[in-house]
């Protein structure tokens, strides 16, 4: 098991919460959120290996169950959604069983831990030639998939189902860490860089090297967000709120260098994103621009524990 593309806390968030600037140390902070990812699966393993980020897959069950159950077919995962359902599963030519004739359980909340055959259909499990792996459940296994909106895409995949970056409308909303579903398919976010905005500049003279100077003009139609880190030369600045032109910032984010800036300095994003393709089970594809992004959103005790663990690791390693 790996959890080299299913984190549940994002670099960002470690290095916010224990106030780590710069880049030095990022690829052991990565390390350390995968490490505490699969401690976490690994200590709730007994209940078949939980994903709080669901993947798609095709498991295999023994026909039949419990002595007296043969309507029923226990999981041991967790499941949320059904593909495919098959009986005799082992034969060459196995009994697909249709939604109309099977029951999700329990019927009044995800995930779903059992399959009961519909009493009242005439479809049944069957062994086929072997008992063994006789009864296949292809689907999304995972304990939920909640997502939060994350934008959209803005260039990069529209032509080539195998590119490894592209670019995102709105860098505030995406972490290294994240996984992103964009249609139908899973990416995990690996890097972010930054490139220049367009041709969009400052439109002001008066930039100096203060932290005082804590607002910044831009061209009109710049399309930056509040949230975003932007790059002017090697300085990062943080955008706290936009007021049509006028960025309202903090300055020398990161480990940057407090530094001046002349009128016309092209302004950079940090929306070229690296990312893993066929994460989770899923098929990479093309993706058209303005694509809308999501982003599966873990739930919040996991992603607390997550960080909580990644920072003990951090403490520890410090610690010798």
């Amino acid at each position: 098991m790996t959890n080299a593309t299913r984190w549940y806390a994002t670099r960002e968030t470690v290095k916010a919460a224990v106030g780590i600037n710069g880049s030095q140390t990022d690829a052991l902070l990565d390390s350390y959120i995968e490490a505490a990812s699969e401690g976490i699966e690994r200590l709730l393993e007994s209940r078949g290996n939980p994903r709080f980020i669901p993947e798609t897959a095709t498991r295999l069950y023994p026909w039949p169950q419990p002595v007296g159950r043969s309507t029923t077919v226990f999981l041991q995962a967790d499941l949320l959604t059904v593909t495919t359902l098959k009986a005799s599963a082992q034969d060459s030519s196995p009994t697909t069983i249709v939604s109309a004739d099977y029951f999700l359980e329990p019927v009044n909340n995800t995930p779903y831990r059992r399959i009961e055959i519909d009493l009242s259909s005439s479809a049944a499990f069957a062994g086929g030639d072997t008992s063994q792996r006789s009864i296949s459940v292809d689907g999304s296994w995972g304990y939920s998939n909640a997502t939060k909106a994350a934008g959209t895409v803005a260039s990069g995949l529209a032509g080539d189902a195998t590119a490894t970056t592209f670019i995102c409308s709105d860098s505030a909303l995406i972490d290294v860490g994240d996984t992103l579903l964009i249609e139908s398919e899973q990416v995990f976010v690996s890097g972010r860089t930054f490139a220049a905005l367009g041709s969009v500049l400052i439109d002001d003279a008066s930039v100096t090297a203060s932290a005082a100077n804590v607002q910044i003009t831009a061209d009109n139609s710049h399309g930056l967000v509040a949230g975003e880190t932007i790059l002017l030369e090697s300085e990062e600045i943080f955008i706290v709120s936009i007021s049509g032109n006028v960025l309202n910032v903090r300055r020398s984010q990161n480990g940057s260098i407090l530094a001046a800036h002349a009128n016309d300095t092209a302004i950079q994003t940090q929306r070229t994103l690296t990312i893993v393709r066929v994460v989770g089970g899923t098929s990479a594809s093309t993706h058209s621009d303005s694509t809308a992004i999501s982003k599966y959103a873990p739930p919040a005790d996991i992603s607390t524990l997550c960080l909580a663990e990644a920072i003990s690791l951090l403490k520890q390693g410090q610690s010798g």
